[in-house]
């Protein structure tokens, strides 16, 4: 939800590729929206596989997106985006491919 006619900015915070929480401003607004459990729950399987289950490899690997802006007014039509993104069958390769999407990596 936005408070003024500011433009809606967001960043999504990453466990490797893996989206787990978005956070929106809008003006002086700030708000923050974690996505379902599902994403939680495939980042700990991905870092059980990729054997980052310790502090320091587990907290290294977050990181947030830049702020971007959009047309898009309500922050939770962004969250519903987001969850429809990532079918469960999308979660479950990042999973296995211990939270590194393939199609990333060969873009870089």
């Amino acid at each position: 939800m936005t408070r003024n006619n500011d433009q809606l900015q967001y960043q999504i915070i990453y466990w490797r590729d893996i989206p787990v929480q978005v956070r929106v401003k809008n003006g002086r607004f700030r708000q923050t929206y974690p996505l379902s459990p599902r994403f939680q729950q495939t980042v700990h399987r991905a870092a059980y596989r990729g054997k980052a289950i310790t502090g320091d490899a587990y907290i290294e690997e977050w990181h947030p997106s830049p702020w971007q802006e959009t047309a898009v007014t309500d922050a939770e039509a962004l969250v519903a985006q987001l969850e429809a993104d990532y079918p469960d069958e999308r979660l479950d390769k990042l999973a296995r491919n211990k939270g590194i999407d393939p199609a990333k990596t060969a873009t870089s």
